[in-house]
């Protein structure tokens, strides 16, 4: 896999795989590489929650309990250190 895609795929990756558990299951990746996109998709979706608080009328496809399982099938725990900022104020 070409670096420049690698890199891609692992910061966009809701627009390279349908599940986190596709990442999972990817022969593409290796583990760290699949961790970074869970990590990332887990801020993307987090993102989109604090939209939603905002009445942006964003909508997440994949939820974090999914993203937290996908992570925990590959031997990890889900980690708290990717939520964005709540509302200014």
């Amino acid at each position: 896999m070409h670096e420049k895609n690698l890199a891609e795929i692992i910061s966009k990756p809701a627009m390279y795989f349908s599940s986190p558990m596709e990442i999972v299951n990817s022969k593409q990746l290796q583990t760290s590489a699949k961790l970074i996109a869970l990590n990332e998709w887990e801020f993307e979706v987090r993102q989109l929650e604090v939209a939603t608080e905002e009445n942006m009328n964003a909508v997440a496809s994949t939820t974090l309990q999914d993203i937290h399982n996908a992570i925990r099938a590959l031997g990890q725990q889900p980690g708290t250190g990717n939520q964005p900022g709540g509302k200014a104020g």
